[in-house]
């Protein structure tokens, strides 16, 4: 078979515009190279100008078609007002457009009146509250007795200056749960107030203020504890085990239980496939017995006959010293 001549693969370089060998060396060598770097900055640079370039003209375009589309609109409008006789379609679309903004002011109307409700109603709701905060704080300076719930839901009454417990309500009045809740909430935002008058009072930033300047802050005392009354009984301490001395050390270690841990199966999720069913082929458990026939010979053999199957030993008939690959020679000297 004839030798033939195979060309190199070439690959073209789109930015330089030129070929080079389809192989990673000179791949490598081209892209690395000043001037391929240079084509592919420059080709880069077109893009993106030409691509602002088409969005400049794309928003131009949406901007004349909506111009166009508002004056189409407002000539449209303007045909039909002065003109008596407007026909159907225009007749409708006036209505249609005056509905809309009719259902825009009533919305409008019913948004700012619902504020105005909800303004109201939280202007109202915290007068009552301020109210309710007065009359509590003014049965609290006089009465003692508070409301509590034991563990078991059961209310009692206790005295805050002799910590006197009972079940039955005490007949000159109690301030009720509720009430308390209320007085907690009013002494958090005097609190709250306080911290913000104080800010406000601070002195500008840059200067430390002395110790001792300024208002200090009051103390709010709770008239009811934050913690309920009824405490669990204390359990005594737990006995230790008296141990005795310390076990001689075993270099090997000491002898552990076996213990037995149940692995957990983890559930990975893995779809289920069909498996279908195989059926093997059943294997019978008889097999066929063989059986060996033993030959006897009736007969004995005797060597002197001539007719006897043995036969003497016969040699390997023996060769001169000839040898086969030594070169005979052609011519005798007579």
């Amino acid at each position: 078979m004839a030798d033939y001549w195979i060309s190199q693969a070439r690959k073209q370089c789109e930015f330089c515009k030129c070929w080079i060998a389809d192989n990673k060396p000179s791949i490598a060598f081209h892209e690395n190279g000043k001037k391929h770097k240079e084509n592919v900055a420059k080709r880069l640079s077109e893009i993106s100008k030409k691509s602002a370039k088409d969005a400049k003209h794309q928003v131009q375009i949406d901007k004349d078609m909506k111009k166009m589309e508002e004056a189409a609109l407002k000539a449209y409008m303007k045909d039909i007002q002065d003109s008596g006789n407007a026909d159907f379609t225009s007749k409708l679309l006036l209505d249609g457009l005056e509905q809309k903004q009719k259902a825009a002011e009533d919305a409008a109307e019913q948004h700012a009146e619902a504020k105005k409700a909800k303004e109201a109603a939280k202007v109202q709701e915290k007068i009552e509250f301020d109210q309710k905060r007065r009359r509590v704080k003014e049965k609290a300076s006089t009465i003692k007795w508070f409301e509590a719930r034991s563990d078991e839901g059961y209310s009692y009454y206790w005295h805050t200056d002799t910590n006197e417990t009972k079940w039955h309500a005490p007949a000159e009045g109690y301030i009720t749960i509720a009430e308390q809740k209320i007085l907690d909430q009013s002494e958090k935002a005097d609190a709250n107030a306080a911290k913000k008058k104080d800010k406000s009072k601070s002195f500008p930033s840059g200067k430390k203020r002395k110790s001792g300047e300024g208002s200090a802050q009051p103390t709010y005392k709770k008239r009811f504890p934050e913690s309920k009354v009824s405490e669990p009984p204390k359990q005594p301490p737990k006995a230790t085990a008296v141990m005795g001395p310390a076990p001689k050390p075993n270099p090997y270690g000491l002898w552990k239980t076996v213990e037995t841990r149940v692995e957990e199966k983890v559930d990975w999720q893995l779809p289920s496939q069909p498996q279908e069913e195989v059926q093997l082929p059943t294997l019978s458990e008889e097999r066929t017995k063989i059986k060996f026939h033993e030959k006897k010979v009736t007969k004995p053999i005797d060597d002197d006959e001539p007719g006897s199957s043995q036969t003497s030993f016969v040699g390997f008939k023996k060769k001169g010293n000839f040898r086969g690959n030594v070169r005979q020679r052609l011519e005798t000297d007579d």
